[in-house]
């Protein structure tokens, strides 16, 4: 286990980058020796440096590198209190987390942290290795975390971390807006880093596609009977921003390699003829334009089209939401014979 009482740095004489010289790393995992953590932890601050030469990575904070990753979240300073307490991805998630890039306040400028399962990026000690191109392509993602958080917080300060929302409508659009271009960004400025992500990104939102409108439906059955709003505000929008989550995933990446949807004939499959092929369109329209002002966007209203796209998308799936006051959210489940008790009866009435 590397001393994290020592931050570990590299010599500033190497050809220049935009990482730190005084990022540190907090390192513990399955290594013989403490020679041996501290020189895995030199290699990742060596791959960071190259990677600070094509992304602005000024504003890492350090590295967390710990086999146990959950506590690592848990444990992580974000120097701000009452944030949401950071959590992995699970199964249920449709990913499991192994990576993260939060944003944390040092001396009231905003910076960011980036957190690993050790596990991650391991393949970096050893560059033969066959795991080496996926910890290249996992550290280089999390650092285009940390080129965005900054990129955004030059243009709009004093929003990340210290800005939300008084009401649902705009918490969920903020909220969606928010993790789906990052996710597209990070996914865009390192796609051509070590591994290719494609097939794994297609999967995974094709599955989404596949089950985002029954689990939705489902959940609104079971609300016609239990009648608990704040129960299904928890279930069904989540569903479709993760939907819009996992194509921008993969949009990112296929903007990042120039790919097109007609190079991957499994979306193409998936989104024949599915109502989200639309928005699928619409999304890649609205990143294509913020990326091309990369760092240069005059107004935080140029990423109104994703949050757009979010509430269109929810609405589609059983659930309207109207802001009625700068505080308040009016909810309106429409009655649907696909969502609500004896539908499928009335449905087969309506056809005799």
């Amino acid at each position: 286990m590397a001393d994290d009482s020592e931050p570990i740095t590299v010599d500033d004489s190497e050809e220049p980058t935009t990482l730190p010289t005084n990022v540190g790393v907090s390192l513990s995992g399955p290594f013989e020796s403490e020679d041996k953590a501290r020189e895995f932890a030199y290699r990742v601050l060596g791959s960071m440096r190259v990677l600070g030469r094509s992304m602005d990575l000024s504003g890492v904070d350090g590295v967390t590198i710990s086999g146990d990753y959950h506590e690592a979240l848990t444990a992580l300073d974000r120097g701000i209190e009452g944030l949401r307490p950071l959590t992995a991805s699970t199964d249920e998630d449709g990913v499991i987390g192994i990576a993260m890039a939060p944003a944390v306040l040092r001396d009231g400028k905003l910076k960011t942290h980036l957190v690993f399962h050790v596990h991650a990026i391991l393949g970096l000690a050893e560059p033969e290795s066959e795991l080496f191109p996926l910890a290249v392509h996992t550290l280089a993602h999390e650092c285009a975390h940390a080129m965005l958080h900054t990129a955004f917080d030059n243009r709009f300060p004093n929003v990340i971390l210290r800005e939300g929302a008084s009401n649902y409508f705009d918490r969920f659009r903020l909220e969606v807006t928010d993790a789906c271009w990052e996710e597209y960004g990070a996914t865009r400025a390192s796609a051509d880093w070590g591994t290719d992500p494609t097939d794994g990104y297609v999967s995974t939102f094709v599955k989404a596609l596949s089950e985002t409108d029954q689990s939705a439906n489902e959940f609104i059955l079971s609300y016609r009977t239990h009648g608990d709003i704040d129960q299904v505000l928890a279930e069904v929008p989540p569903l479709y921003g993760n939907l819009i989550k996992w194509a921008s995933y993969l949009i990112g990446t296929m903007h990042g390699l120039d790919k097109k949807i007609a190079d991957l004939p499994e979306l193409v499959e998936a989104l024949n003829g599915h109502w989200f092929s639309e928005y699928f369109e619409k999304l890649e329209t609205a990143y294509r334009k913020l990326w091309e002002r990369l760092g240069e966007w005059d107004e935080r209203a140029e990423f109104d089209p994703i949050g757009d796209i979010a509430i269109d998308a929810r609405e589609r799936g059983g659930m309207k939401l109207i802001k009625t006051s700068p505080d308040n959210t009016k909810v309106e489940i429409p009655f649907r014979t696909w969502n609500t008790p004896m539908g499928g009866l009335l449905n087969l009435m309506g056809q005799l």
